[in-house]
């Protein structure tokens, strides 16, 4: 599912309620808007800055590196 039908389906599924999105990537940055919290999964300061103008952003989790996956 991508970022805008995303949006779609929170919006239509959970109609008034909080909710938090978990994201990882810019195409998330169109998701954060509609939803109450996100939580980010980056290392990447200007994907965290902007997701923190769209929501609020309760945990930053940096990307494991290629050597730290399983």
């Amino acid at each position: 599912m991508v970022a805008n039908n995303k949006a779609e389906f929170i919006k239509q599924q959970f109609p008034n309620q909080e909710v938090c999105y978990v994201g990882n990537s810019k195409a998330d940055l169109k998701v954060w808007p509609h939803v109450k919290h996100g939580i980010v999964i980056s290392s990447d300061p200007n994907l965290i800055k902007q997701a923190q103008t769209l929501t609020k952003v309760l945990k930053v989790l940096p990307k494991a590196s290629a050597k730290e996956k399983i």
